[in-house]
């Protein structure tokens, strides 16, 4: 799993790739290990060689804790386990500015 510590109001980029050119990649950020979201129902398309990048400006209140960056591929499937096996997470450790 992939980390990083980001400062309050400012921006990372996340990347993936191994994806089929224009997929739809979903994008949610989440207090970790919980159902509270910050933001979800995001999205990006992979390029024309599967690859994708979403950059992430934190409000400069964010609250300083340990948050999740989840991404999936849902288009297609079923709600559930289907969709549940394309997640992928990172943690983002958010620390005051």
């Amino acid at each position: 799993m992939a980390t990083a510590t980001v400062a309050q109001g400012s921006s990372f980029t996340i990347t993936g790739s191994g994806y089929a050119p224009g997929q739809r990649i979903s994008i949610a950020l989440g207090i970790a290990q919980s159902d509270a979201f910050v933001f979800q129902d995001q999205s990006a398309l992979a390029d024309a060689v599967g690859n994708y990048s979403f950059t992430v400006t934190l409000d400069p209140d964010l609250e300083p804790r340990t948050y999740a960056v989840v991404t999936s591929t849902p288009d297609g499937l079923e709600p559930g386990p289907a969709v549940s096996e394309t997640r992928r997470w990172a943690t983002i450790e958010v620390v005051a500015a």
